[in-house]
């Protein structure tokens, strides 16, 4: 699932208005600039490291892959929740 731009605010992130400058979050990507397929944003972790991959620093790429395999643990958890 691929990270998109948000197509609301150009990837800004940032509310425009006809006059003034952009003083708010964007409602739709709430701020971020990016958009996601999943509403439950799952696999977006895996998404941000295939995406920035080596250019990210060692401590985000830590963060990216430990989150990442607490999204995966969850998942092995709600298809067993749900098999039951």
């Amino acid at each position: 699932m691929p990270l998109g731009s948000c197509p609301f605010c150009g990837g800004q992130g940032l509310q425009t208005y006809e006059t003034g400058p952009a003083v708010e979050p964007c409602s739709e990507c709430r701020g971020t600039g990016r958009t996601y397929d999943d509403p439950r944003f799952r696999g977006v972790f895996r998404a941000l490291l295939n995406e920035k991959g080596v250019l990210l620093d060692r401590d985000m790429r830590l963060l990216l892959l430990a989150l990442d395999a607490l999204d995966e643990r969850v998942g092995m958890l709600e298809d067993e929740s749900s098999a039951r």
